[in-house]
């Protein structure tokens, strides 16, 4: 990754030609999703080989009879056998191919694969994986690949790209230990050439309009006056968002040159400094990953009319399981000093404290076929309202993709129930409301929320509709509440991955964004509860009560739920004894 200017086509083109040079029979091939990109870079490389060939003297002259095009060119000639055209020569070869789908990686094994403009590349990981199969024989790597970005590439193409350069093993990638980050701090990525160490010209000049050295006579950069050459051109700059694609472009840290990875209305300045507070000042609190078990009322079925609430068990980081920032206030222990005074207690439970997000599937990993797949995960955000003092805060992630729906299903209900709040789902994924309806589960799902009807009196009508439609309307409502969100509450904002998320986001591929779709159908609920505050929530008692017919006092036969007054009452005489003639035993009990 790289910062505009810095020369990477100039670098991969000189390295193409002294591989094309030096190596008899070796093979170099350039790639690039568009032609233009591949145009010049091949241009690069044919200079490169039309100067040796003119300054060497003949010394690294290469005949290029069998193939010279503008996008191959070989280093052999023919020569005539026994009246056959028989090829002979150094016979090395650089080649071009516009890459602009992963299919085209294909060809002979090359000994170098360069990746042009990797950053605008939308399909850059499957031609990596491919190019992978160019470079190694039976497990043995014999080549390599360089693909290259330029801070100020746009858009979801420039995700694959971030990906391999923080993850460096993953992609087998050669590592690079740096500092170039936002607070000085030593990290390994993948190379990254920030914009202060490759000025071009020898002198610079401040804003009091004194001139000092940028360049030595051998081309060696005094970065520290670069850097304030480059500091003072970025103090000029007024408008933010300008601000940030020049940073982008001219970036010091990776971080900016990401900065326009995704195309939105998200505060990216907010998202890449909390960021930097979570990967590298390490200022994160503490997460709890776990599941949530049903409890059920004692000596009974373990059915869903007998779940009588949901308990907490901690265990390692791993798929399905559920990402706590903060528990429910009712399950927290009470703070103490340091004399060990308590100075804090938990509330009694709350109604209307926490509101959850999500944003659905319809199809688990055992039901996804090669023309069903969809590269969402079920994802459910548990949203804190504001409360007394404290800000509004996202407290709880569960993400997953499970082999069987209903294992998402059902611990989103665990969730609500944990929680003691209300579910606000998207329309298009409503399989959730058919789990909970056979399970009498309703009443953790809200309502479709005010704002999606033209007028009240449409909500009415709409009765028992669940879910918001994923409208081009509702879609623009709910990432501007996830834009005032950030905005207002960044700094709470712990979780990494709406972090990364959210600098990524773009409408276009909004289906790869589980969590910003989940946090914003839970920003639509809290918009939906309105001045509603939490209160507390009275003990209910959950006591056996008979249905059947029964007569009301008008004498009207009804059936249902027998209100207490209309029930028989039982009476049982006491058991009694014998104790002389003419006084008998209550016949139902035995008299031990």
């Amino acid at each position: 990754m790289k910062a505009r200017g810095v020369g990477f086509s100039e670098i991969n083109a000189a390295i193409c030609a002294c591989i094309y040079n030096c190596f008899r029979e070796s093979n170099c091939m350039i790639t690039a999703q568009l032609k233009n990109y591949l145009d010049k870079s091949l241009d690069k490389a044919w200079n490169a080989l039309s100067f040796t060939n003119d300054n060497t003297s003949g010394g690294m002259f290469k005949l290029t009879q069998v193939h010279n095009t503008q996008y191959y060119k070989k280093s052999s000639w023919y020569k005539k056998e026994n009246g056959q055209d028989i090829e002979t020569g150094w016979k090395s070869q650089i080649v071009g191919i516009v890459a602009d789908t992963d299919a085209k990686i294909r060809g002979d094994r090359v000994d170098l694969l360069v990746y042009e403009e990797a950053g605008s590349n939308t399909a850059l990981r499957k031609s990596y994986i491919k190019g992978k199969a160019l470079i190694y024989i039976g497990g043995k790597k014999f080549g390599i690949r360089m693909c290259g970005g330029t801070g100020g590439d746009r858009g979801i193409a420039l995700a694959d790209l971030a990906d391999m350069y923080n993850d460096p093993e993953s992609f087998d990638v050669l590592p690079f230990y740096h500092n170039y980050t936002p607070s000085g701090d030593w990290i390994e990525t993948a190379y990254f050439i920030p914009s202060y160490i490759g000025a071009v010209t020898e002198y610079g000049e401040d804003a009091d309009g004194v001139k000092r050295r940028l360049l030595d006579e051998r081309g060696y950069c005094f970065w520290e006056n670069y850097k304030e050459q480059l500091d003072y051109d970025r103090s000029k700059i007024k408008n933010p968002k300008a601000l940030i694609e020049h940073c982008a472009e001219y970036c010091y840290t990776a971080d900016e040159a990401f900065a326009l990875e995704g195309e939105n209305k998200f505060n990216k300045v907010l998202l890449t400094e909390q960021l930097m507070r979570i990967r590298v000042l390490k200022q994160a609190p503490k997460f709890d990953y776990g599941v949530l078990k049903f409890k059920y009322e004692s000596g009974k079925q373990h059915t869903s009319e007998n779940v009588r609430g949901v308990t907490w068990q901690s265990t390692a980081k791993g798929p399905g399981t559920i990402k706590i920032l903060e528990h429910p206030l009712w399950e927290c222990q009470p703070k103490k000093d340091e004399s060990g005074m308590i100075i804090w207690n938990p509330p009694d439970k709350q109604a209307n404290l926490y509101v959850a997000g999500c944003d659905g599937i319809d199809l688990g990993k055992q039901d996804t076929s090669e023309y069903t797949k969809d590269p969402s995960d079920f994802c459910l955000v548990i949203y804190k309202r504001q409360f007394g003092l404290s800000d509004p805060q996202i407290v709880a992630i569960y993400k997953d993709r499970p082999q069987d729906i209903r294992e998402a299903h059902e611990t989103a209900v665990k969730l609500a129930m944990y929680y003691n709040c209300l579910i606000n789902i998207e329309a298009s994924r409503i399989s959730l409301v058919g789990y909970c309806r056979d399970r009498g589960w309703l009443n953790y799902l809200m309502k479709r929320p005010s704002m999606c009807f033209s007028d009240v009196t449409r909500k009415h009508r709409a009765g028992l509709q669940y879910g918001v439609p994923a409208t081009v309307a509702n879609i623009d409502h709910h990432t501007d509440l996830t834009r005032d969100f950030i905005n207002d509450y960044s700094q709470g904002i712990w979780f990494e991955e709406f972090l990364v998320e959210a600098t990524k986001y773009s409408d276009e591929e909004k289906r790869k964004f589980d969590i910003i779709a989940a946090t914003g159908m839970a920003l639509m609920g809290n918009e939906e509860l309105g001045s509603l505050v939490p209160k507390t929530v009275a003990p209910v008692e959950v006591r056996h009560q008979d249905i059947g017919y029964y007569t009301d006092d008008r004498g009207i036969k009804r059936f249902g739920v027998i209100p207490d007054k209309y029930a028989v009452k039982l009476k049982i005489t006491p058991p009694t004894k014998t104790y002389g003639y003419g006084r008998q035993t209550n016949p139902r009990y035995r008299d031990y």
